[in-house]
């Protein structure tokens, strides 16, 4: 008619005068040309909608509804989305998508005929359900409702108990005891007014005020995966007949400084049955068994009051008991290996574990120092008749070297190898022990080879009294080596010859015996340590050995491998 527009030329008109915006997409939308077109076009279409929202990492709840109001601005094609706010959500709420023309492609854009109640409507990755509209859009949108009821949001589990809460915490709910104790002033100004007031409870508090019993108690939980010995108080209130349970804690115990374990109550003797009651004074007794909710406490003692107390009200209790008692671990600190990088004082510091680093001293000997005299093992001219001191202390098994001057050598004497913090090694990355050293051993150390010639007197009787660690100083190990060496049918030639190199005096001198052992293998590279044993041994602390004690000794040793007539 004449008052009638037709949508056709409106819709044609507004694509003359729209703007166009980058890649020629026009401001307004051509796909307008099929919506109704009512008498009264109200400016702004309202649906509601919601969108599931997954919840992550919550027991409570796996998806929330996200409620919205969805706005369609006709003038533009333009959509608005807001989000209905709800009470403690914990989601910032409010204006959700501002609003714009929503892109649908890259050409077009949404528009009101991609909007249906009980349809969906996806934007930027998110889907919405539409289920409903306000009633001028529906005038507008001509929507016939075929007389049911709408769909409606469905259920949020988070409102849901949501609402719960604050229906009991508000006391909406009246069927929630919030057991609030009432004013003592307006217990009296009801007493005032003619109410009964019951005095039954009062009976404990004027015979029993400020009377409390107290009882020590363990728990044994051992017997659970990291459970634990835990020492217990148990306070009794004569007063009303509740029950207090505070817990004991030991010196480092690891525990968190909240001792309460339960709080002032009574505490029913079966969570099964009712009937059974709570728990009466009359109850405690030394050695007797409390279920504390699930809690096996045991009583094994009370405080003086308590003890007399009970004794007047005709229950005596018996001798306290010892509770089982673990022994507290003994924890040793055990140092680790030497790396080798740096020093292992600077390693052993940092096995210390305090703000003041002090390194451990790791002892791994007796505190003993063995003296040896000894030379270099050197081509060199210069180097001859050259000696050498060499200390090693068994404490930290250090060695220190020095060299003892001598008049127009040409060498300062004094520091050859100062002593060392760590352990010393020879070139070959070998440490050094006390059993590397004895008379006639080769050390090599720092690119120089030392030979040991010599030791003193108290260094020899320490190695005589270590034989595992000194096998050279061991005499019955070196007789023995001989006699199995020289065996039964040489030694009448051994005894021959060394009766003709001591044919003057019948005593062999260190040199005459290593000659003499220097005939037959195996002895010949023995060092001077084995044959100094011996002469110590048979020589009376003198080096020369009669040639009568020498061969009884070898007989001797030569006998005791002799078993039937066998050479073993």
């Amino acid at each position: 008619g004449g008052g009638s527009v037709s949508r056709q030329s409106l819709v044609d008109s507004r694509s003359q005068t729209s703007l166009v915006l980058g890649k020629g997409k026009p401001l307004h939308s051509a796909q307008a040309t099929s919506l109704p077109s009512p008498m009264r076009v109200p400016p702004v279409l309202q649906f509601l909608g919601y969108f599931k929202e997954a919840v992550h990492e919550s027991n409570l709840e796996n998806h929330r509804i996200r409620k919205c109001e969805i706005f369609y601005y006709l003038e533009d094609d333009s959509i608005q989305i807001n989000e209905q706010k709800t009470e403690n959500s914990g989601v910032p709420q409010g204006n959700f998508m501002k609003r714009h023309q929503v892109p649908k492609d890259e050409d077009t854009f949404y528009t009101l005929a991609d909007i249906e109640i009980g349809g969906e409507l996806t934007l930027y990755g998110r889907t919405f359900q539409i289920i409903d509209a306000n009633p001028s859009t529906k005038s507008y949108l001509k929507f016939k409702e075929d007389g049911s009821e709408s769909v409606g949001f469905p259920v949020d589990k988070f409102e849901v108990d949501r609402a719960a809460l604050m229906s009991r915490e508000t006391g909406a709910d009246l069927t929630v005891r919030h057991n609030i104790r009432k004013n003592p002033m307006k217990n009296f100004a009801e007493a005032a007014l003619g109410n009964t007031c019951d005095n039954s409870g009062r009976e404990g508090f004027l015979k029993y005020d400020r009377k409390v019993l107290r009882f020590t108690c363990f728990w044994d939980d051992r017997e659970a995966l990291y459970g634990d010995m835990q020492k217990f108080k148990l306070h009794y209130f004569l007063t009303d007949n509740t029950i207090e349970v505070l817990q004991i804690y030991g010196t480092n115990c690891g525990r968190d400084p909240y001792p309460l374990l339960i709080k002032r109550a009574k505490i029913p003797k079966s969570l099964d049955d009712e009937a059974a009651g709570f728990y009466h004074w009359s109850d405690l007794d030394i050695g007797t068994l409390i279920d504390v909710y699930g809690r096996r406490i045991q009583i094994v003692d009370a405080d003086e009051f308590t003890r007399e107390w009970m004794e007047n009200e005709g229950i005596p209790l018996t001798a306290p008991l010892q509770p089982p008692e673990d022994e507290a671990p003994k924890f040793e600190r055990i140092l680790p290996p030497y790396t080798g990088y740096g020093s292992e004082e600077d390693s052993l510091t940092s096995c210390v574990g305090s703000l003041v680093q002090t390194a451990p001293k790791k002892l791994p000997g007796t505190d003993r120092t063995l003296r040896y005299l000894g030379r270099l093992k050197s081509a060199q001219p210069e180097d001859e008749g050259r000696e050498f001191v060499l200390q090693f202390f068994c404490t930290d098994n250090t060695l220190a070297i020095r060299e003892p001057p001598q008049r127009n050598s040409g060498i300062v004497g004094g520091n050859f190898l100062k002593r060392g913090t760590s352990q010393v090694k020879d070139d070959y990355d070998n440490p050094i022990t006390p059993g590397s050293l004895y008379i006639g051993a080769e050390v090599a150390t720092q690119g120089y080879v030392f030979v040991v010639t010599d030791s003193d007197d108290s260094t020899l009787k320490y190695m005589e009294t270590e034989p595992e660690t000194f096998p050279y100083s061991d005499y019955n190990a070196v007789i023995s080596r001989w006699g199995r060496v020289i065996a039964a049918i040489h030694m009448a030639e051994f005894e021959e010859k060394a009766e003709k190199i001591a044919s003057e005096t019948g005593l062999l001198s260190l040199s005459s015996l290593k000659s003499l052992l220097s005939d037959y293998q195996g002895l010949c590279e023995q060092p001077d340590q084995a044959p100094i044993t011996v002469m110590r041994k048979l020589g009376n602390g003198e080096f020369s050995v009669s040639v009568e004690a020498l061969m009884q000794q070898l007989k001797a040793s030569v006998s005791a491998y002799n078993v039937g007539g066998k050479m073993y």
